[in-house]
């Protein structure tokens, strides 16, 4: 699109004229038709299965109010509740300060209807409908929030599982993902001899690489995610899909129940299988250009001059995305990163698997920090780990945020 220097400068046309013309294309109830009809052939169950699993679903005003149920519903999902304060269409969002599925206040109203309908899972889907947030009952009876990067390996462990077992997974699988989402979905994959692909942050790059799969008519995508809760289960669309992930949820969790699992069973037994990756975002927000001319400074800091250690922790390597190289601290040596556009980002590998990630936001007067630390568990030691892996993400954190004060 071509700069706007006013907005008379937009040129305008009458709806009818425009529709008289052939330049609008209505999307109605046949268009629903066929994804449903893609979405049939994707999935591991037959339309109409009756399942016993107990639903709380809102749209949070927007858009998924009408096409999930009615997936869940096509599917034998016939226990959904919708949570009504929040099942209408309302651009004013007037129940929730904002309509973000990630933000716990938001799941608030669907956390209180699972406790009054005693539900098994809670999805919640931003207002246009692509991305979804997930909570479910835990073995003590309360209901519990996963975050994207849980939720994304979820699915992901899920569907690789599944086609494997069913003998359906491609020749030359792949899955795709941002470079700050959990490495976590690395392991997974490389154990199912699946490619991982990582591209830079925005759901864009990972519709680039099905397009590059599909030109090559080798490799076959088979799932997509980014921590900020967009995923992508299915082959046919191009953006991150709540309504394929809401049903592939949906159905992951009735057949764990088949099988007297549960979803909490089914994210333990990944780390037990993979370790357990904890994950945490910080973002610092510099407003006005002198906070431009700091996110600026601070970016060149962490390049030019970066600290050695975090956490009490030796950095191993930097991997620079803006000039593409990645350096190895002990011995100088640098090499190019490949298969990455150009982009103002850093990552920092620390010798016991830890990696930080920053970049400034495209959209907002911020920098982010994306944390991921790592460790082998069993299941005497899972709770035990987890608590020594927070520490030492705090530790990370309070050394990075030291840093950044100090430039």
């Amino acid at each position: 699109m071509n700069k706007i220097s006013s907005i008379d400068k937009i040129k305008k046309m009458d709806f009818d004229k425009a529709a008289g013309e052939g330049l609008i294309t209505p999307i109605g109830d046949d268009i629903t038709g066929a994804y449903i009809g893609l979405l049939e052939k994707a999935a591991f169950r037959r339309p109409g299965t009756a399942s016993a699993a107990r639903i709380v679903y809102t749209p949070l005003h927007g858009t998924g109010y009408k096409i999930i149920p009615k997936v869940l519903s096509h599917f034998g999902f016939s226990s959904v509740q919708l949570v009504k304060a929040q099942g209408v269409p309302d651009g004013n969002f007037p129940t929730v300060s904002y309509p973000n599925p990630e933000e716990p206040a938001a799941m608030a109203m669907a956390i209180d209807l699972a406790k009054r309908t005693d539900a098994d899972i809670i999805m919640a889907t931003d207002p246009d409908a692509d991305r979804m947030g997930i909570g479910f009952k835990d073995r003590s009876g309360e209901y519990r929030l996963i975050n994207g990067n849980q939720i994304g390996t979820m699915l992901e462990y899920y569907l690789l599982s599944r086609l494997s077992e069913e003998g359906k997974l491609p020749e030359s699988p792949a899955v795709v993902k941002t470079i700050v989402t959990t490495d976590l979905q690395d392991a997974i994959a490389a154990s199912f001899n699946c490619a991982s692909d990582n591209v830079l942050t925005g759901f864009k790059w990972i519709a680039v690489k099905m397009k590059e799969y599909e030109l090559s008519r080798k490799t076959k995508f088979v799932f997509g995610g980014e921590e900020s809760y967009g995923y992508l289960p299915v082959d046919f669309v191009r953006d991150k899909d709540a309504v394929s992930s809401c049903y592939f949820f949906a159905e992951m969790a009735d057949w764990l129940r088949s099988k007297g699992s549960s979803l909490e069973e089914f994210l333990d037994d990944i780390y037990l299988r993979y370790g357990l990756y904890l994950e945490d975002l910080h973002s610092i927000t510099l407003k006005g250009m002198d906070g431009m001319e700091k996110i600026t400074a601070i970016m060149k800091t962490f390049r030019e001059s970066p600290p050695s250690r975090f956490g009490g922790v030796q950095v191993e390597r930097i991997r620079d995305i803006l000039n593409l190289n990645e350096k190895v601290l002990t011995s100088g040596e640098t090499s190019p990163v490949m298969g990455l556009p150009a982009s103002n980002a850093l990552q920092y590998f620390l010798a016991d698997g830890t990696k930080i990630t920053m970049r400034p936001s495209g959209t907002e007067p911020k920098i982010k920090f994306y944390f991921s630390v790592n460790g082998k568990v069993t299941k005497n030691t899972l709770g035990a780990e987890k608590k020594a892996l927070m520490e030492k993400l705090k530790a990370v954190k309070e050394d990075v945020s030291a840093a950044v004060a100090g430039v």
